[in-house]
C-alpha cells in the first residue's frame, strides 16, 4: 500500500502527541541520571585543571596527567555509568513505541542495553569511516593540487565557507550510510538479528525508497530542532523570569533535571519518528515477515 509523507507525519504526530507523556517521562529519567554522572565527572576533571589546558590552545596537557586522570576508577565509573544510562533509556524508551508498559519497557532495555550499544558503536564506526575515506584523502588533494584557501590568513583556522560544503560534498557516503542505517535499532531489538544483520536488513529495507526516507529524515530533523529551540527558549525565558541570576550549584542543578527538557521533547519526537519508518519499511508497505507487533498497538490497515 503506498503512503504519502503528509500521511506519514499526520499518523506519526497522532500517536506520539498521545503517548507524549508516556515516553517523555521514560527518557527524562535516563537522561537526568546521565547528566547527573556526567556533571560528578566534569568536577573531578575541573579538578585535575583540564580545562585550564584546553582554553590555553598552546597548552598541551602532561601524559603524568593523563595517567593520573586515567587511573582513577571514580572516573571511569561515572564516564561508563553516564554511557550507560543514556544507552539504557533509548532501548527502554523503543520498547515503549511498542506499547509496552514502563516497567517492561525499562525491563527490555536492560536486557538489550549492550546490544544497542554494540549497534552504536559498529554503525557509527562505519558511517565515520564512509566520510574519512572518501573527506580525507579529497581534502589532501585539495590542498595539495589547488589555490583553493582551506584556511583563513593566519594559516590555522579553516575557512569554514569553504570547507563546509566541501565537507557536505564528501560526506555523501557518510549521509547516505545514516539514512540507510536509520531503522536499524528496531531490527535489531524487536526481530533479534544480529547488530551486522540488522545493519545489512536495514540497508535492504530503505535502498529502494531511500530519497523518501531522507526527505522524511530532513523534516524531522528540523521539527525536531525547531521544537528544542522553542522549548529551550522557553524554559530560559521563565528561568530569568523567575529567578535571574543563580550560583553555579544552582545552575548545575537546572542543568541536570530542568535544562534536559528540551532534548528529551526533541530526542522521543525524532526517535518516535525512526519508529514510524521502521513500520512503514519494515511491515506494512513491504511485507517485512519477521517484525514483532505488540498486540496493544492499532490493528494494521
Amino acid at each position: 500500500m503506498a503512503w504519502s509523507i503528509k500521511e506519514f507525519f499526520q499518523e506519526i504526530w497522532s500517536e506520539y502527541a498521545k503517548r507524549f507523556w508516556y515516553f517523555a517521562a521514560i527518557l527524562y529519567v535516563a537522561t537526568a541520571l546521565s547528566e547527573l554522572l556526567r556533571e560528578g565527572l566534569l568536577e573531578i576533571l575541573a579538578s585535575y585543571g583540564v580545562f585550564g589546558f584546553s582554553l590555553d590552545k598552546a597548552a598541551v596537557i602532561p601524559d603524568a596527567l593523563w595517567s593520573s586522570i586515567l587511573s582513577n576508577p571514580i572516573i571511569i565509573v561515572f564516564a561508563l555509568g553516564a554511557a550507560f544510562f543514556y544507552l539504557w533509556g533509548f532501548a527502554a524508551l523503543y520498547f515503549s513505541f511498542q506499547g509496552s508498559s514502563i516497567r517492561n519497557s525499562i525491563k527490555e532495555g536492560l536486557r538489550n542495553v549492550w546490544r544497542y550499544a554494540a549497534f552504536v558503536i559498529v554503525a557509527s564506526v562505519i558511517t565515520f569511516a564512509g566520510f574519512a575515506l572518501v573527506s580525507a584523502p579529497a581534502f589532501l588533494l585539495f590542498d595539495t593540487f589547488t589555490d583553493l584557501p582551506l584556511y583563513l590568513a593566519d594559516g590555522e583556522t579553516l575557512n569554514y565557507v569553504l570547507v563546509i560544503p566541501l565537507a557536505i560534498l564528501f560526506g555523501i557516503p557518510a549521509i547516505y550510510l545514516w539514512v540507510a542505517f536509520s531503522p536499524g535499532p528496531f531490527i535489531l531489538l524487536f526481530e533479534k538479528v544480529s547488530v551486522l544483520q540488522a545493519l545489512g536488513e536495514s540497508m535492504r529495507r530503505i535502498n529502494p525508497h531511500w530519497w523518501r526516507v531522507a526527505l522524511i529524515l530532513l523534516a524531522g530533523l528540523l521539527m525536531a530542532g525547531a521544537a528544542y529551540a522553542a522549548s529551550s527558549w522557553l524554559i530560559f525565558s521563565l528561568k530569568l523570569m523567575l529567578a535571574g541570576d543563580l550560583s553555579f550549584r544552582s545552575e548545575t542543578i537546572l542543568r541536570i533535571f530542568l535544562y534536559i527538557i528540551p532534548w528529551v521533547v526533541a530526542a522521543s519526537f525524532f526517535d518516535f519518528l525512526l519508529y514510524g519508518l521502521y513500520r512503514k519499511t519494515g511491515y506494512r508497505e513491504f511485507g517485512g515477515q519477521n517484525m514483532v507487533i505488540d498486540k496493544n498497538l492499532p490493528a494494521q490497515k
